[in-house]
């Protein structure tokens, strides 16, 4: 009697455990694309194919990662397709609700090299591995969202494959901490990373900070894991279809994203495939992945189209870099690398000699011949390096030019292929004495328009700052009555005046 109630018990609990994981699904259809273990492994094993997985960790990694996902998105979610991404076309995604990029598919496009008429290279055209038009809701793990979202126009941009395990810097009010599943971040105070310190933004960071540790192991523990993506933090937020949602311990500054939102796309940095993620970051990716469905059918507003663009932060570094602390700062840092670097190479070589088993990276460090320290570089090249032609004007004098900076904020832009990486003092706007982030530069030109007073620099300004094209003043006029409202200016998308196009302009 006694055996037939516990049995009962027993039988009720396992109920009761079964309910409980089929409450867990959510209704959400995802499509997963990553390497299927049962077709060839990739010829090519370099950094764009295994996330700079060690070669050796990539071969074991082949026959688990896509398998730990599947089994971790059908725990998940009731309607789950896993697709090799070499197999994927981006038709594909337009019966799921969020598409989740573990690998990059083939490019549709392929790399071009620009070049004049003289045959000399003035640039390149990336490859393309989904289309323009591409409005599926998406979610690119590690390096997968710069390389495929970048050539779209994307923030999530290549800042840095030097993204380790743990998450900072948290905006903890962010839908994805809060459900559908229930999560409660375990934070801990961690040193701060030491090379935050390096940049304008980290002058007045603690030594130790509270962290969220996301995965069970990064690759700054040596053991050759896939290293995480940052993209960068400059000009992130200056459009309304973007959100940072957290930063993570890395080589970068302290604000670099490490999981954040440009449209229809939504980084998660870091690499860990649901096996090497903690059960807290299982729950908050779930919530990420439903959390995106929404963005379905939306497209990026403000489009990155250069590399590297001025903004106001990147400026900030430019001045801090200038000065003293930031040089001082910046050889400290060079020394404090080829220092960790010589003591990487004496252990790989004591290892060896020991007749302990390398890794493919420590054999390489081994291998590698000792160097020197270089001197110092000079403060004139340090400056070159920062000021770029502007040097031709300014010199060594730093303060001079940071002088210039300050006394033109409002009137600096971006122009292809002028200044220092385009970054240049707009004569036009100047001379009006308005700045251009201000609705005012747009009105002035109209009113100009209107009196017939030099409307050839009216027209030129019009255009310059913004995506349409009129002829008459009149037509301005209702364009800016039509959409002041949804007005906004954007440095990282080419110094403009967009439309908020969002619908109900929800941001």
């Amino acid at each position: 009697m006694r055996t037939l109630f516990f049995k009962s018990i027993l039988l009720a609990a396992m109920f009761l455990s079964l309910i409980s994981v089929a409450q867990q699904k959510l209704d959400l259809k995802v499509l997963y694309v990553g390497f299927h273990p049962e077709k060839p492994m990739p010829e090519s094993l370099g950094v764009l194919t295994t996330g700079s997985l060690s070669t050796e960790r990539f071969k074991e990694e082949y026959k688990h990662r896509y398998p730990a996902f599947m089994d971790y998105f059908n725990t998940h979610f009731n309607t789950v397709k896993g697709v090799d991404a070499r197999d994927y076309t981006s038709i594909l995604s337009a019966d799921y609700d969020v598409t989740i990029f573990d690998h990059i598919p083939n490019p549709i496009s392929e790399y071009k090299e620009l070049t004049d008429e003289n045959g000399q290279r003035i640039g390149y055209v990336s490859p393309k591995y989904i289309e323009d038009d591409f409005d599926h809701a998406a979610i690119f793990i590690g390096h997968a969202a710069p390389k495929m979202t970048s050539p779209l126009g994307s923030k999530l941009d290549w800042y840095c494959l030097c993204l380790d395990a743990h998450a900072h810097s948290i905006n903890s009010k962010h839908p994805i901490f809060k459900g559908p599943l229930d999560v409660s971040l375990t934070m801990e105070d961690k040193p701060t990373p030491s090379t935050a310190f390096h940049y304008a933004s980290g002058r007045n960071l603690p030594e130790n900070m509270p962290m969220w540790r996301v995965q069970t192991e990064g690759y700054l523990e040596g053991k050759g894991y896939r290293i995480g993506q940052v993209s960068s933090f400059d000009g992130f937020l200056d459009s309304p279809e973007t959100e940072f949602i957290s930063s993570g311990v890395c080589t970068k500054d302290i604000n670099a994203v490490a999981i954040g939102r440009h449209g229809n796309f939504l980084l998660w940095g870091f690499s860990a495939s649901p096996d090497y993620m903690t059960e807290e970051s299982k729950k908050v990716f779930a919530n990420a992945i439903y959390y995106m469905k929404q963005f379905k059918g939306h497209k990026i507003i403000a489009k990155k189209t250069e590399d590297i663009i001025f903004t106001r932060q990147y400026i900030d570094q430019i001045k801090y870099g200038l000065t003293d602390e930031g040089y001082q700062g910046y050889l400290e840092l060079i020394r404090k690398w080829h220092d960790e670097s010589e003591k990487g190479r004496m252990d790989a070589i004591q290892k060896r000699e020991r007749g302990e088993k390398l890794t493919e990276e420590e054999a390489e460090m081994a291998d590698r011949p000792s160097r020197p320290r270089q001197p110092d570089m000079p403060w004139e090249d340090y400056v070159k390096r920062y000021m770029g032609g502007f040097f031709e004007e300014f010199g060594t004098n730093a303060n001079a030019y940071i002088t210039y900076l300050d006394e033109n904020m409002e009137y600096l832009s971006y122009e292809k292929d002028k200044g220092y990486y385009g970054l240049i003092v707009d004569e036009d706007v100047k001379s009006l004495g308005v700045s251009n982030r201000q609705l005012e530069l747009l009105t002035t030109c109209i009113n100009m328009l209107e009196k017939d007073e030099n409307t050839e620099l009216a027209n030129k300004i019009l255009k310059r700052y913004t995506n349409v094209n009129f002829e008459s003043a009149n037509e301005w006029r209702n364009w800016y009555k039509n959409n002041k409202s949804n007005l906004f200016f954007t440095e990282a998308g080419g110094y403009k005046w967009l439309v908020n196009t969002l619908p109900n302009n929800e941001n």
